[in-house]
């Protein structure tokens, strides 16, 4: 008895200890439900320890609070074992964005409009609604950043609070698709590519090139220009792009063949932009980029060469204002990409 007092006893308010005893408590419940005696019997001293824990200090709180989280309240992982679970309760209790849950009708349309049949025995929908009547618990809602109560979880909110809210690329990607189904209307995730071309030959660190390719594709760069394609393999350059590179086009351009394949560029009518500090930089906030523009970036400690230097077009550099001499590549890339998108909006929208 005393052991047990020993480890169940509430003697910290840590989140993780009132999730063991809430655990075992559903567990306790379940025995007396099946009447599984012989366990009752053994370990009776265990009820009074739940029952202490749940009635003193600091951690009764924190256990009452996870008793009335839908997950342990309600859910039941077999009887709630459906696709409505899955793809439309589950996410709407995760506050996700509602454009990322799948109602069973949006799921059986895609399905009837790519005439895909549906296999197993997976139920669609749930046999009772407290998935669908419960509220997300209070420590995803405080997560989240909106403190006030969920009342309405199928309609607009009216919450003053400014929540974050994330795209949707997927439905763009299967336009024949989402165009046949009633969906809320979304900005345009993927617009055609612009003109822009993003040259990275310079830079050897994954982590850069993995940051601007992921840059790069969010704002629908042409072409992003690698030293290597060998840098896909690399898990570093995977973690950071997050699978842009499966969207954004890439090419190799090695080091050594790099004024060749920049002059050719220019031939073909390409305005060649280094982002490169030099005695006759145009400051960022003041340069107009033209519609065909390829964008520099130096290696992260030589920068740009003198000899390469001498091929571009103009220097331009971000004004700064504090005492470090430069930014990282990678953001001075992005920054680069975004001043790019941002003065050509309306042409790629």
């Amino acid at each position: 008895m005393w052991v047990l007092e020993f480890y169940l006893t509430p003697s910290s308010s840590s989140a993780s200890l009132a999730l063991y005893w809430v655990s075992l408590r559903k567990m306790w419940h379940h025995c007396e439900a099946k009447q599984v005696t012989a366990v009752l019997r053994r370990y009776e001293p265990v009820q009074q320890c739940l029952q202490f824990v749940v009635e003193h200090g600091n951690s009764a709180r924190n256990t009452l609070n996870m008793l009335n989280d839908f997950y342990f309240k309600v859910f039941h992982p077999i009887q709630h074992y459906t696709l409505e679970t899955i793809l439309h309760d589950l996410p709407c209790l995760s506050l996700l964005a509602d454009d990322e849950w799948l109602t069973i009708d949006f799921f059986l349309g895609v399905m009837d409009t790519q005439d895909l049949p549906l296999c197993g025995d997976l139920p669609l929908h749930n046999a009772d609604q407290v998935l669908a009547e419960s509220l997300p618990a209070p420590w995803v809602i405080k997560a989240a950043g909106d403190t006030s109560p969920v009342e309405d979880k199928d309609g607009p909110s009216e919450s003053t609070n400014n929540v974050q809210r994330k795209i949707t690329p997927w439905k763009s990607m299967v336009p024949e698709i989402t165009a046949s189904l009633d969906l809320p209307e979304q900005p345009e995730t993927h617009p055609s590519r612009g003109a822009l071309i993003v040259v990275a030959s310079l830079i050897d660190k994954p982590p850069n090139l993995g940051g601007l390719c992921r840059t790069c594709e969010v704002f629908s760069v042409k072409e992003y220009i690698v030293p290597s394609l060998s840098i896909l393999e690399d898990p570093t350059f995977n973690s950071l792009s997050q699978t842009a590179q499966q969207w954004v086009p890439m090419k190799e351009v090695k080091p050594d063949c790099l004024a060749h394949y920049l002059r050719t560029l220019q031939n073909e009518g390409y305005t060649l932009v280094a982002a490169e500090q030099t005695a006759n930089s145009i400051k960022l906030s003041e340069y107009s980029f033209p519609e065909r523009t390829v964008v520099i970036l130096g290696n992260e400690r030589e920068g740009i060469p003198c000899e390469l230097l001498q091929l571009l077009d103009v220097c331009v550099e971000i004004p700064q204002t504090g005492i470090i001499r430069s930014l990282n590549v990678h953001v001075s890339g992005a920054l680069f990409i975004w001043e790019y998108t941002r003065q050509h909006l309306k042409k790629l929208a």
